[in-house]
Formats: structure tokens, C-alpha cells, sequence
């Protein structure tokens, strides 16, 4: 126990701690940390003793410090001597803003062993009636089975909920008891639920300060366990639709009470049906908040409501009820009313089905032309809206009747209701096709641009975002850009406008060809170039890049401009740092591991921006950019450095970003004819970085990430690699590949296995998938390198791969099938798996069904499979018995492909080809992978151009490609035109003789196509 004295000088060292000068209050910072430090125990009883001082500023600022020195120090000798006399002070406090962080203090101190506690809260209530509740009730959630077993729990109840002054703490402290016990045992405490109402109605009555607490209680209660209310949920919505609406009330209480009927309506608990009219009573209240103007609150939450009902619910079972508020209020003769329409059309449009939304803009048409302003401003927004939540076909069916309409009503004399006629343009217009929207470039063009000099700020901005939507939205904007342009780099001079305008020009820039836009390009950039990129906007760095895609390589001689900057602000410094303090909307606080870090969010996200900016200039300059490759490289090195460590994890959106920009400085560099060891080298360094952090990693998903961004790279530049290094990266995934198997043989060996274990051996799948995609990568980039010098390590860990189950086989057969794309290379490895991948056809994992007939798909154009044929005809047959309901799955699709294929290429080696084809012809075209199928199409028709397919199987083949030529998916087009010359090519007489053979739907497509030729 401290002294008086030592007390007295501590309240005077709290007192300066509140000072409001910053010499004093630091000094007083410094001498509290320092005897934290020296002397934890004098801390908390000095603290203790603060907490009992006449003054409540003394014993808030006493409590929040002590709760706060108690916090990772509950078990310690300091804070276990101040237990006593901290629930003596919570007995004696009249403060309920003083008990509630006493209460927090005691919380934190349960979290180590204090067998009286419980006890020790049943005697406070005897003491304190409302400290005792309040501490109950934050100690339910852990020492539940105590507290419930207490036989005095009924009394405190039933005396809580009869006192006004009581209410809304026990209203507390049963809905802790609720979300405790479990749907099992809520049937005896659903005998309070009549007290409870009365409890609610004792606060609305005379307790409406601490009402907001009772209700945020009653939500909480239904969010777990919204069964809870059923027996009385007629009674408890009348008298919360009641509070809703009731004009006496508080805001933030009707609000609440709302709130606690929208989340039982949507709690799926069987309410709806008890209570049928509840759907229109909600969103009667709804609209009832949507025409109180006066209360933005109010009026927000009414049209929040009105999308979360329907949303929840859906449109069958709230939109009656939408449907019958909506054209009422639309012809009120009230104002508001008329407003609450617009706004509910406003939250309704991306629900409605499409019947109900053409009387949506049927209504909105109609307040279009209302002689109050305010109604005719929601109108266009709500149209706006309408226009953007529909697709493309509401938009094109309504754009007759809507673009006149909003046309005039950019004219309309108030400009607040003009610049949301213009907005609703602008959505209008980015959903139109732009046949569409040029039928109104006349209209559209002297209108927008003669309100580019309304005095109206509002209006400004609005109508050049719409001007950038009409510039990408149709065929010809050239007849406009001049006139627009002169106008826009004018405008570029009022600092208010600046980046809207800089927005609007790089969006004409996309409209127009390079040779026009470059003047209007250079005298923007100069505009905003005194900036730095740094200081820009997100709207305005967008802006650079598609000024950068629209003019491509000459945007180069921008760059030295840019690039200083930009290289600059490429830096993770003080993005995450070890600190408990937010000090900004954007910072975020973790708990990581030991420590707490402070996330500097908005450091990061500008980060990634900056290198997906950085990104565009490499891919769009190419050459243009070579100057830069070397620090641009150097910089990103160095984040990659900044983003490792105990905390990289929270870095990996800033890698990823990396990664896809680095993948396009090799690809730039190899474009280039940079020295191969140059490039090698910048290959090189990337993959010794990235894959020491992939050694380190250990979630799967981390580790794909990066394999992938090194298979990415390999793929751009790998042919510069040095046969030792292509050996070293194929090692380095390899390596990676075992310790997958490793993590996955380390939860079999979990006893209970769950839905977690289930995943993590998915995501395992996937990220040996990206890893083995490295080594593929290798593959395409140097095949004779791999073949040479990596293949004999992999043919061994290949053997192993097949005796490792499902997982292992299927890995080896992805790699299997990459090898096969080597053609007649690949034809001395077969040896070291084809056995394996000919059994794998009639196996029961239907992903190693599809890369094993991928695999036959890709070797059997090789004259070396005739000697495999038979066997994988007999293997296919096997599979098309069994897996026939399989055949629209992908695994399907590829047994097809390879069939056919087999079919195609080695007709002698099939016991049946006449069958066989029957059999192909039946199953075509593939359902499911339209990219294979194409190139089968392709196939197909040059075996039956060269003569190699003959008779009825030939005409069947022609009449299949007939069938399927018209769909662009299936066919392409180039192919399509040389089946077409081909029939017009073929003789008449054998013309006639496949048309004999042909179905008559057939003949009309053959003889169409014929004739287009």
C-alpha cells in the first residue's frame, strides 16, 4: 500500500500528465515510464490509491493507466497485491464511466487464477447492485459455469430488470447468459423474455440514455443465437418497430431498435413465417427513415435498409413490399415523400429483376419533371444509379427514352440537380455499346462541353467525367477532340479542376490516335510533371499510365521526368514499425508473435500503386526504358530486402506487385538484345532472392506465390540462363516440392483431421503445382539445356513422385504431360514413364485421368507411339465404360482429345475404328476446355484435307466441323475460311457424294458456308 504522500505526489504527477503544455507533459511522460520501469509495484499502488480520490478525473485517469500497466502483467506480484482494494474501489464508485474501466481492469486481472472472484462479484452486488451486474457480466464469457451454477443469479435478475436504474446492465448481463448456454438451455431463460420487454419499455419511458446500451445488448444476443426471441418475436417486433418510429425517441435508439428487427428478419430463425407482414413493416419503416431530411441518420440508414432487406431476403420476398411503397410515395403529394421514392429506387435497382426495374424507370421518369428540385436532383441520382447496377441490355433497351431526358436535364436551372442529370449521363453512357451512344454525339458534345464553363464546381467535374465516358464509349471522337481540347488544357490552370481535367485528357488520349493526342499528351504532362509522381493522386497516376499505353514508346522522353520521383517513393521505411499507437485512419495495429507492429497502411497501398505505374512504363516504353532497367531493378531489390523478415507476411501484396513488374523488365531486356549475361544476371539475382525467401516461408500459399513469379520470369528471359543455372533453379524448386510432401505427411499424421487440414492439403497441391511450373518453365525456355542437364536428377525424383499415392502421382504426371510438349525430343524419356502414365487412364483421380490423356494426346502425334497405341486404345476404352458421367468435366474433355487424337494418328493400331470414331463423333465437340478444343477442330480438318481420313469417316468429320464452324469459341475463324475454300475447292461429284452422307441440317450448313466462301 502506498503512502498519503506518495498518493499525493502521484495525482500531481497525473495532473501534469493532462497538462496542455507539451514541455511539461512530456517531462511528465518520461518520469512515468521511468517508474513503470523502476518500480512496477510503487506504480500500482499509487494507482490503486489514485483510484479511490474525491475527484472522477483523478480515479478515470487512474483506472485507464492502471489497466493498461496491468495488461501482459496479470500474474505478477504487483498486480496481484492491488486485487483487494480495487474491488473495495468498485464497491465505493458512483461513476458508471469510472466502474466500467475498474470493471476492465478486473477483466484483465481474471485472466490469471483468482478463485474468489466469482464469489467476490455475487457480494458486490449486494454492495454496489450495478458494479456487481457490470462485473457479472464481463466475467460470463470465461467463468460462465460458475456464475450460472449460483443460485442468488434468479434474484439479481428479477430485481435488475424490475429497476429502472438496473434495466439496462442486467438487459447486459442476460444477453451474455444467452450467447453462454448454448440453444440447448435457452429454454428456461426464455422465461424471462416478458420481464425483458417490460425492462425495455421501464428505459423508454425514463432511461433513454442508457437504452442505447440495452439495445446494443439485444442485438449482440440475436447475432448468436437468434432462436432465442421466437416464443414472443410478435411481441418484441412490434415493440421495437414501435421505438423506430417513434419521434420522442432518441436517433441513435431508433436507429438501434431498427437495426435489431432487420437482423431477426434476416436471422433465417423461422421469423418470417411467425410473423408474415414483417417484410412490408420493415420496409415501411424503412421509407419512414428515408423521408426524415431533417435527420441524415435517419435518411442514410433508410436507404441502407432498404438494400439490406432485399439483399437478405431477396427480391421474391421483400420486393412486394418494395413495390407498394414505391409508386405511393412516388405520387405523394408530399415532397419528401417524392424524395424517399427516388432513394429507394436508388437502394433497390441492383436487386430488382428486370420487369421491376423497367417500372423502376418508368417511376424515376416521372419525378424527372417534378417542379421541386430536390426531387428531381434524387430522380437523376437514383437513375444514375439504375443505370450503372443494370447491364448492358437495361441500358441499350432504355437508351431512347433515358439519353434525351438527361440530355435536357444537364440544362436544368439548379445546378446541384444539373450535375446529377450529368452524372447519370456519365453511368449511362459507360454501359452503352458504343453504336449506341454515338446516335447522340450531336446532342451530347455542344451540351457537355458548353458546360465545362458553368461557375458551378459541382457541375464542372461532373461534366468531364462525362466527357471521359463519352470519349471511350463511341466510334468517332475525333470531330470533338478539337474543339474539347483547347478547352481542357485551359482548364488544366484552375488548381480545383486540375486532376479532373488531367483524367479527362488521358481518356481522350485512348479515343484518338497517337499522332493527335501527342501535342495535348506533352502539354498536360508538363502540367502536372512539377508534382512528382509521388504527390500525385491515385486518379492522377492512373491517369499518367494510360497517357503512357496511349502513346507507347514515345512516352520515353517523359520518363527522366518521372523516374527520379518515382524511384524515390519505391521504399518500405516505416511502413511497419514496433509500435501499440495508431496514429493515423490508415494505421493498423498487430499482435505479431511477442511484439505489436504498427502497419502504416496507406504507405503500402501507395507502394503498390507506384510499382504498378512503374510497371506500365516498362511494358509500354520497351526500349524507351533501357536507360532505367538498372536502377529501376536496384530499387526494387531493395524493397524486396525491406519486405523480408519476421513480419513479411504482411508485405506480400508489395511483393507480388514486385514480382509482375520485375517479369516485365526481363522481358524488355531480352526484347532488348541485351548481353545474355547481362540478362542472365538480372535473372539470377531475382531468383536468389526470391527463393531464399521461399525457403523461408511457411504457408503454401506464400511459397506459390513466389514460384509462380519465378516460373513468370524463367519464361521471359530463362533462354539466358547457363545450363548450371537452369540446373540450380530446377533444384531449388525440387527442393521446395519435397517439403511440400513433408508438411502434407505432417498432417496425416494428425490424429483429427478437419475442414483446416482439408485445405491446407488442397493449397499444398497447388503450390507444388506453381513450383513444378518452375521447372517447366526451364523446360520451354532451353529444352535441349533441360533435357541434358536437368532431366537426369528429375527422371529419379520421378520414380518417387509415382510411389507417393494421389498427390505424388498427380504431380508426376503434370510434369509427364509438360515434357510430352517437347514432341520428338521427348521421345527418348518415354521409357521413364509412359507405363505409368497408360495405367493412370483407368485410375480414380480424374486429375491424373486428364493429364495422363494429355499427355497421349500430345506424344501420339509422334510416329514413335505406334508401338503404344494398341495398349492406350485399350486403356481409353476401359475409361469411357466407367467414366462416361464424367464426360463434361475437364478430365472428360482431355480422354476425348486423346482418343481422337489416337484415331487420327494411329487408325491401324484401333481394334475397331469404325466404332472408335462413332464414338468421337458422339462426345465432340469437347464441353468444357474450348482452347483444346479448337485445336482439335484444327486437327481434324488437316487430317481430312491430306487424304489420312477417307470414306464415311471423312464425310462424318466434315459434317461435324459443318456443325460446329458457326461458334467462335469452338472454331476459329481462319479455319473456318479454309473448310469454306476447301468445299469450294472440292469436286462436284464428290461434292455430292458427302452430301449423301450428311444429316439435312448438316447439308444446309455445308451448303451456307459453301456459298460464302
Amino acid at each position: 500500500m502506498a503512502s498519503e504522500a506518495d498518493v499525493e505526489a502521484f495525482i500531481a504527477l497525473l495532473a501534469q500528465l493532462r497538462s496542455a503544455d507539451n514541455t511539461a507533459r512530456s517531462d511528465a511522460e518520461k518520469r512515468y515510464a521511468d517508474a513503470c520501469s523502476a518500480d512496477p509495484r510503487g506504480v500500482f499502488a499509487c494507482l490503486t490509491g489514485c483510484i479511490l480520490n474525491q475527484e472522477e478525473v483523478v480515479r478515470l485517469q487512474a483506472a485507464t493507466l492502471l489497466r493498461r500497466a496491468v495488461l501482459g502483467h496479470a500474474g505478477s506480484e504487483a498486480a496481484m497485491a492491488v486485487r483487494p482494494r480495487l474491488l473495495k474501489a468498485l464497491a465505493d464508485e458512483p461513476s458508471s464511466k469510472v466502474r466500467g474501466v475498474l470493471v476492465a481492469v478486473v477483466a484483465v486481472l481474471a485472466q490469471e487464477p483468482w478463485p474468489e472472484l466469482v464469489l467476490a462479484a455475487y457480494a458486490l452486488t449486494t454492495q454496489n447492485a450495478e458494479a456487481g451486474i457490470c462485473l457479472l457480466t464481463e466475467l460470463m464469457s470465461d467463468h460462465a459455469e460458475e456464475i450460472l451454477s449460483r443460485a442468488e443469479l434468479v434474484e439479481i435478475l428479477t430485481n435488475g430488470l424490475s429497476a429502472k436504474e438496473l434495466a439496462a446492465q442486467t438487459i447486459c448481463l442476460v444477453s451474455e447468459m444467452i450467447q453462454a448456454l448454448g440453444s440447448e438451455k435457452l429454454q428456461a431463460l426464455q422465461q424471462a423474455l416478458p420481464k425483458l420487454e417490460e425492462a425495455v419499455k421501464s428505459l423508454v419511458l425514463g432511461g433513454m440514455d442508457r437504452l442505447p446500451q440495452a439495445l446494443q445488448a439485444l442485438i449482440s444476443c440475436l447475432e448468436i443465437q437468434p432462436t432465442f426471441f421466437r416464443p414472443r418475436s410478435a411481441a418484441w417486433i412490434d415493440l421495437m418497430l414501435e421505438l423506430a418510429c417513434a419521434e420522442t425517441a432518441e436517433t441513435s435508439c431508433q436507429l438501434l431498435a431498427f437495426e435489431w428487427v432487420t437482423t431477426l428478419a434476416t436471422a433465417k430463425a423461422g421469423v418470417v413465417e411467425d410473423v408474415p407482414q414483417l417484410p412490408e413493416r420493415a420496409m415501411s419503416v424503412a421509407f419512414t427513415f428515408l423521408k426524415d431530411l431533417e435527420s441524415e441518420d435517419l435518411h442514410k440508414e433508410g436507404e441502407a435498409k432498404v438494400d439490406f432487406l432485399l439483399r437478405k431476403l431477396g427480391f421474391k420476398l421483400a420486393g412486394p413490399a418494395l413495390g407498394s411503397l414505391l409508386p405511393r410515395h412516388a405520387a405523394s403529394q408530399c415532397w419528401k415523400e417524392r424524395v424517399a421514392a427516388a432513394v429507394g429506387v436508388r437502394a433497390a435497382g441492383e436487386h430488382a429483376d428486370d420487369d421491376a426495374a423497367d417500372k423502376m424507370t418508368q417511376l424515376l421518369l416521372q419525378l424527372l419533371d417534378d417542379p421541386h428540385a430536390q426531387v428531381r436532383q434524387a430522380a437523376f441520382f437514383a437513375l444514375g444509379q439504375l443505370c450503372h447496377d443494370r447491364d448492358f441490355s437495361y441500358n441499350e433497351r432504355w437508351c431512347d427514352q433515358i439519353m434525351p431526358v438527361l440530355v435536357r436535364g444537364c440544362g436544368d436551372p439548379v445546378d446541384a440537380v444539373a450535375a446529377k442529370a450529368i452524372s447519370a449521363l456519365e453511368a449511362h453512357l459507360h454501359e452503352l455499346p458504343e453504336s449506341e451512344a454515338s446516335r447522340f454525339s450531336d446532342k451530347l458534345g455542344p451540351v457537355l462541353i458548353s458546360k465545362l464553363q458553368s461557375s458551378c464546381p459541382e457541375v464542372v467535374v461532373a461534366s468531364l467525367e462525362a466527357i471521359g465516358a463519352w470519349a471511350i464509349a463511341v466510334e468517332d471522337f475525333d470531330s470533338y477532340y478539337d474543339a474539347l481540347t483547347p478547352l481542357l488544357l485551359k482548364a488544366l490552370a484552375a488548381p480545383a479542376f486540375r486532376e479532373k481535367v488531367f483524367e479527362c485528357i488521358s481518356l481522350a488520349g485512348l479515343s484518338v490516335s497517337k499522332q493527335k493526342f501527342q501535342p495535348a499528351a506533352a502539354a498536360a504532362l508538363h502540367a502536372m510533371l512539377p508534382l512528382g509522381v509521388r504527390e500525385l493522386s491515385d486518379c492522377s497516376r492512373d491517369a499518367v499510365g494510360r497517357i503512357c499505353k496511349a502513346l507507347g514508346p514515345d512516352f520515353a522522353p517523359f520518363l527522366p521526368g518521372l523516374m527520379p520521383s518515382l524511384l524515390e517513393g519505391l521504399t518500405l521505411e516505416g511502413a511497419v514499425i514496433a509500435d501499440d499507437q495508431a496514429t493515423n485512419d490508415d494505421d493498423l495495429v498487430l499482435h505479431w508473435g511477442d511484439s505489436t507492429l504498427k502497419v502504416r497502411t496507406g504507405l503500402l497501398t501507395e507502394a503498390v500503386a507506384l510499382i504498378k505505374l512503374l510497371e506500365v512504363f516498362v511494358q509500354y516504353t520497351e526500349d524507351g526504358f533501357l536507360d532505367f532497367l538498372r536502377p529501376t531493378s536496384q530499387a526494387l531489390a531493395k524493397m524486396l530486402h525491406g519486405s523480408h523478415g519476421s513480419h513479411w507476411q504482411i508485405t506480400s501484396e508489395v511483393r507480388e506487385a514486385i514480382y509482375s513488374c520485375w517479369v516485365q523488365i526481363a522481358r524488355v531486356a531480352k526484347a532488348s538484345r541485351r548481353s545474355r549475361l547481362e540478362l542472365g544476371e538480372l535473372v539470377q539475382s531475382f531468383v536468389d532472392k526470391v527463393g531464399s525467401d521461399m525457403a523461408e516461408a511457411e504457408e503454401a500459399d506464400d511459397i506459390a506465390s513466389m514460384a509462380k513469379a519465378i516460373a513468370d520470369l524463367v519464361c521471359q528471359a530463362g533462354d539466358a540462363l547457363r545450363p548450371e543455372q537452369v540446373v540450380g533453379v530446377c533444384e531449388l524448386a525440387v527442393a521446395e516440392i519435397s517439403k511440400s510432401f513433408q508438411r502434407d505427411e505432417a498432417l496425416q499424421d494428425q490424429h483429427e483431421e478437419d475442414e483446416g487440414d482439408a485445405e491446407d492439403a488442397v493449397n499444398e497441391d497447388e503450390c507444388r503445382a506453381e513450383l513444378l511450373s518452375i521447372v517447366t518453365a526451364c523446360m520451354k525456355s532451353d529444352a535441349d539445356t533441360f533435357v541434358s542437364h536437368a532431366w537426369p536428377a528429375l527422371h529419379a525424383l520421378l520414380q518417387q513422385w509415382f510411389t507417393q499415392g494421389p498427390p505424388g502421382i498427380r504431380l508426376g504426371l503434370r510434369l509427364v504431360c509438360e515434357v510430352c510438349r517437347l514432341g520428338e525430343k521427348a521421345v527418348p524419356l518415354w521409357p521413364s514413364f509412359m507405363d505409368q502414365v497408360l495405367d493412370a487412364l483407368g485410375a480414380g483421380d480424374l486429375d491424373a485421368v486428364r493429364s495422363a490423356a494429355a499427355a497421349v494426346n500430345l506424344a501420339a502425334r509422334s510416329p514413335a507411339f505406334a508401338a503404344l497405341a494398341r495398349r492406350a486404345f485399350g486403356s481409353f476404352q476401359s475409361f469411357t465404360r466407367s467414366r462416361r458421367k464424367d464426360k463434361a468435366s475437364k478430365a472428360g474433355d482431355s480422354v476425348v482429345a486423346a482418343f481422337t487424337q489416337l484415331c487420327l494418328q494411329h487408325p491401324n493400331s484401333c481394334p475397331d475404328i469404325e466404332r472408335s470414331w462413332a464414338a468421337c463423333f458422339a462426345e465432340l465437340p469437347l464441353k468444357v476446355d474450348l482452347d483444346e478444343c479448337r485445336r482439335l477442330n484444327a486437327c481434324i480438318f488437316a487430317q481430312v484435307q491430306s487424304g489420312a481420313v477417307q470414306g464415311r469417316t471423312a464425310a462424318r468429320a466434315v459434317g461435324y466441323l459443318c456443325d460446329v464452324c458457326g461458334n467462335k469459341a469452338l472454331f476459329d475463324e481462319e479455319l473456318k475460311v479454309a473448310l469454306a475454300d476447301a468445299l469450294r475447292q472440292m469436286p462436284e461429284q464428290t461434292l455430292q457424294e458427302l452430301l449423301a452422307l450428311l444429316s439435312d441440317r448438316q447439308k444446309r450448313k455445308l451448303t451456307a458456308l459453301k456459298s460464302r466462301a
